[in-house]
């Protein structure tokens, strides 16, 4: 039985934002890598290391060409 995308997040670093419809594995590990204290917040280091281990292979080549690591830190929400 496949995964279902269940969850639509959309990422944003500064004027760049893009929606991402993620399974509950891939949604509870980018919970996980929040900032403790911050909800939403994703230092970019972290927000690398959740697109580069924890999701798909496609989202992870979507979240690369459209986020660039230099241009600062990550917000979160919910759709």
């Amino acid at each position: 039985m496949a995964n279902k995308n269940t969850h639509k997040v959309t990422l944003m670093q500064g004027s760049v934002s893009a929606t991402f419809r993620l399974n509950d594995r891939e949604y509870e590990l980018l919970k996980n890598s929040e900032r403790p204290h911050y909800p939403h917040f994703l230092y970019n280091f972290s927000a690398y290391t959740w697109a580069d281990y924890d999701i798909s292979r496609s989202k992870r080549g979507r979240f690369h060409s459209i986020f660039n690591y230099h241009k600062g830190d990550f917000y979160w929400f919910d759709e």
